[in-house]
């Protein structure tokens, strides 16, 4: 009888590598350019390291581990910066990264790892900004001078969020990562993060999920549809609050969410404009098929016509 002693997890993706044949002296060459990334969970009670991803299958290990990365939000809570710091050598840029694009992840830690880059990255200026969130000052710059109440001559409404504002809002600033120092100036602000990075892959993200929503999914990303969607747009919400995106990034996030309701005059015209055209090229397509279906029963009628008159003069 088998049984199960340790088992290993094999990858979703190999390793490429490139095999040469130097010289017939120096002999093969084996090289391997890209490197194959994975996230190990070490185990100090076994003396061993596993996959994060076969936490799937070990039920308490990922019932610890995600009460860890709660823990570690909760340490971060209410600008707790010098902690923040800390907790960036235990969990850094890569980890998180790794966490935010990988399908394969269990959900409570796709949830778990999304909370926790929040909560040691981005929730003080999330803060800073929703405390100012009902502050009524305009400041008068020509700026705000040039802000009209509609953004065109045609006199109808813009998005919401969308267009040129002018308010008192704090602006976003970061500290560079000190796992360790006496200065306490250095733990004031939050640990940096590449926010640019972040916004492109979150809304690359948020456009796989819709188109991916939108379909009769077998297997969703961490195994349901709320720990698809939900971190993901957990994050989206606190980018927009602390106003990373544009005003394009915008109007695509608004129109994934409700195109019906977000989607502008322009874009309405414009599909018209490319339902009128398919539905002209459709006709076009269609007249000629009947040209062709014309010829070809004209051709047919004169071969008949030739073989009667053949078959007449035998």
């Amino acid at each position: 009888m088998l049984t199960p002693v340790i088992w290993s997890r094999m990858p979703n993706h190999f390793l490429n590598p490139e095999i040469g044949r130097v010289s017939e002296r120096l002999g093969w060459m084996v090289e391997c350019t890209e490197p194959l990334t994975m996230m190990a969970l070490h185990i100090p009670e076994e003396n061993r390291c596993i996959d994060i991803l076969e936490l799937s299958e070990r039920l308490d290990l990922l019932k610890f581990h995600f009460h860890t990365l709660m823990l570690y939000c909760a340490v971060c809570a209410l600008g707790n910066n010098r902690v923040a710091h800390a907790l960036c050598s235990h969990v850094d840029e890569s980890q998180l990264f790794y966490a935010m694009e990988n399908t394969y992840l269990p959900g409570p830690l796709r949830s778990g790892f999304y909370d926790m880059l929040i909560s040691i990255h981005l929730e003080s200026a999330k803060r800073a900004r929703l405390g100012t969130n009902r502050e009524f000052i305009v400041p008068m710059t020509k700026e705000t001078l040039s802000i009209t109440l509609f953004p065109d001559e045609e006199k109808g409404y813009d998005l919401p969020g969308v267009g040129l504002t002018t308010c008192l809002r704090p602006k976003l600033h970061f500290s560079a990562i000190n796992f360790v120092g006496t200065d306490p100036d250095l733990y004031t602000l939050s640990p940096i993060f590449p926010l640019q990075e972040l916004k492109t892959k979150a809304i690359s993200m948020l456009t796989e999920a819709v188109l991916d929503g939108s379909q009769a999914m077998r297997d969703p990303v961490g195994g349901s549809v709320e720990f698809h969607f939900v971190p993901i747009l957990k994050l989206i919400s606190t980018l927009l609050i602390m106003g990373i995106f544009n005003d394009e990034d915008v109007k695509h996030i608004l129109k994934m969410i409700d195109p019906n309701v977000f989607a502008g005059k322009k874009d309405d015209e414009e599909g018209e404009k490319a339902e009128g055209e398919d539905a002209t090229a459709k006709e076009g397509g269609e007249e000629v098929k009947e040209k062709k279906r014309g010829r070809e029963k004209r051709k047919q009628t004169m071969k008949e016509l030739g073989r009667t008159k053949r078959r007449m003069r035998n």
